[in-house]
Order: structure tokens, then sequence, then C-alpha cells
């Protein structure tokens, strides 16, 4: 079973696997997070489909990592759709998370049509992750209390985070560039 399912595409693995770090030190490993590009979701001798169907039926919180690149790409709509589909009957939750020069902002239809966070700004971390708390741990006594505590005593990672983001997100803006030659 996996808690957190982190959709993304292979060229944009650095990210998706910074985030999973993130996850797990906030969450202190406490769910496990699907990641396809990792080691640890799918290992050798697994078969690879029959691993990602197996966390797209099992997940509770749903990352989209949403870039200029990945947002029409067809594994990530795949995905998408999946998440899509559970949500209308469980409770389950699917979160855009946008970089990479895309904003929450400018999604496409459907895409646009759940709420978005920008993975460059630390205020829209914090509400992802206090989104994902409400889903996966029915539990908390005290709920806005306890996601208060534990997101003030992650304040630093979560800064950190957002700002590799913002360079990600610029080293990823350089390598779109044509080359120019010089003479």
């Amino acid at each position: 079973m996996s808690d957190i399912f982190i959709s993304h595409i292979t060229e944009e693995t650095e990210i998706a696997q910074k985030l999973k770090d993130l996850l797990n030190n906030v969450f202190t490993s406490r769910y496990e997070i699907f990641v396809c590009s990792d080691r640890q979701s799918i290992v050798a001798g697994t078969e690879w489909w029959e691993s990602i169907k197996h966390g797209l039926k099992t997940f509770k919180t749903q990352i989209l990592m949403i870039s200029e690149d990945s947002e029409n790409r067809p594994w990530v709509l795949f995905e998408a759709g999946a998440g899509w589909m559970r949500k209308e009957s469980e409770q389950v939750v699917v979160i855009p998370a946008c970089y990479g020069g895309k904003a929450k902002g400018n999604l496409k239809y459907p895409i646009s049509s759940l709420q978005a966070i920008n993975l460059n700004n630390s205020d829209d971390i914090k509400y992802m992750l206090t989104s994902m708390l409400q889903v996966l741990d029915s539990n908390l006594l005290n709920k806005n209390d306890q996601i208060n505590i534990l997101l003030n005593k992650f304040t630093n990672e979560i800064n950190e985070f957002a700002n590799w983001v913002i360079d990600y997100s610029k080293n990823f803006e350089l390598k779109k560039r044509p080359k120019t030659l010089k003479i």
C-alpha cells in the first residue's frame, strides 16, 4: 500500500526525490511514499506496471508534479486520471504541485479545477502538507494545533526546499534555451 503517490516524468526524477525526502523528514517516515523512479518503490525483478497500478489503487494522497514539460505527458495525465476517478468515490486528495516554469495560476483544465500549489512557495508547501495530513492521519487529536507544531518544527527545511525549487526552476529554464554559437 502507498499512502502518498508522487506522479512525475522520468526527466524530473531529481525534484520528485527531493520532495520525497522532505515528506519523509516532515512526516518522520510514517507514510509509505511511492515514486516510480526510485529503487525503493519498484525493486529489481518486480513487474513495474503492477507496482504502479497497486500504488494508484492504494494511495491516500497523490501529488502531481506539474512543470511546463510534464503537464502534457501521457503518464502524468494517465496517473492524474486514476487519482481523479478515485477522488470521486473515496476520501483521497490529488494535489497539483507546480514548478519549472509552471504556476498554479496557469494550469490547463481539468487539472486547473484542483486546488494547486507552487513548490517554490513555503506557504504553499505548508498548505499542501496540512491538506495531506488531514487525509493521512484522521486520528490526530487537536489536529490544527499538532499540524502547526509540526510545520513550525520543519520551517527551515520547508524554506530550503522552496529555495531549492527556485534554483531548480532557473536551471530548468536555462536548459530549454537554444544554444547560441559564439563566433
